[in-house]
Parts: structure tokens; C-alpha cells; sequence
């Protein structure tokens, strides 16, 4: 099982999204489990060693895995995602 930590950034950004809730806290067990099964809302960040993104709807959930440790950094709407 990993442990969930949360960048301030994440939890800046979860309090703009309060729709999104229930299904953050649904991520955040899935990714206890597996964070780095790829699928449909899981995807490996190219060309980079420990970052993946997690799709719900219209938003993107970066976060990195090292060891036994899930850090989420942010939440970004999709058109937003990629442009750093």
C-alpha cells in the first residue's frame, strides 16, 4: 500500500475544485493501490522517470511515485495541463 502526500499546490487547487471531491477521494484510494497501472486515467508523463497524471473528466492530476510514497502535486483543467 502507498502513502498519499499532498504539495501545498494540491490542496491549493482542491479547494478550487469542490466538485470534484468524491472523486478525489476515490483517485487517491486507487492510487493507494496501483498508482502506476497504466489505463484510461493513468498515463506515464513522457520522458520523465517518476511523473504520471491521472484523468478525471475534464482535469489532469500530476503527481510523482518514489518508492513507497504517491506525492499530488497539482490539478490543472485540461487545456492548461501541458502548457508548462
Amino acid at each position: 500500500m502507498f502513502e498519499i502526500k499532498k504539495t501545498k499546490q494540491y490542496k491549493k487547487d482542491e479547494k478550487k475544485h469542490p466538485e470534484l471531491s468524491n472523486r478525489l477521494e476515490r483517485m487517491e484510494k486507487h492510487l493507494q493501490e496501483n498508482p502506476t497501472h497504466k489505463s484510461g486515467t493513468i498515463d506515464k508523463i513522457e520522458g520523465e522517470e517518476i511523473q504520471y497524471r491521472y484523468r478525471i473528466g475534464g482535469y489532469r492530476i500530476f503527481y510523482e511515485v518514489f518508492a513507497q510514497t504517491v506525492t499530488l502535486q497539482k490539478i490543472k483543467p485540461r487545456g492548461e495541463a501541458y502548457k508548462e
